[in-house]
């Protein structure tokens, strides 16, 4: 492993719910950045997480802070500008809400893992390369060990 990724918020929220190791693992093998407006997102499904749940709420925040200690969030300014205006672009008939995530892959030069295949249809379509479904993104990992 050892790459640099941005995940969207689905990928965050079904580490969460999932608890599962490889999601440590991801976060501590690879640099992962998720632009603020990810955890805002996240924000938004925090009594779903909660309830969901499987694990007691001090194992659950055990486990959250684990997983988001390998995540660096990067504030809106830094991709702000023509990296946005280009993500806008790229996202214009696909869906303009992912427009923070597209834009911090352009402007961090990497690769953008989400589970939303429509956003990457979309964008592989258009062109845009940078972009790879999560699943397929673990299937590599696993073919390569």
């Amino acid at each position: 492993m050892d790459s640099t990724y941005i995940l969207d918020a689905n990928i965050l929220l079904s580490g969460l719910l999932s608890q599962k190791p490889f999601y440590e693992i991801l976060t501590q093998r690879n640099k992962i950045y998720v632009p603020e407006f990810g955890y805002t997102e996240l924000g938004i499904y925090s009594n779903l997480i909660l309830k969901r749940s499987k694990l007691e709420f001090p194992k659950l925040k055990a486990f959250t802070l684990r997983f988001v200690s390998g995540i660096t969030v990067v504030p809106e300014f830094i991709y702000a500008g023509a990296s946005t205006q280009s993500a806008m672009q790229w996202c214009a008939d696909i869906d303009l809400k992912d427009t923070a995530y597209v834009a911090l892959a352009i402007e961090l030069e990497c690769t953008l893992l989400t589970r939303d295949k429509p956003l990457q249809d979309g964008l592989k379509k258009k062109g845009f390369d940078p972009v790879m479904l999560f699943d397929e993104f673990v299937r590599s990992l696993i073919h390569q060990e």
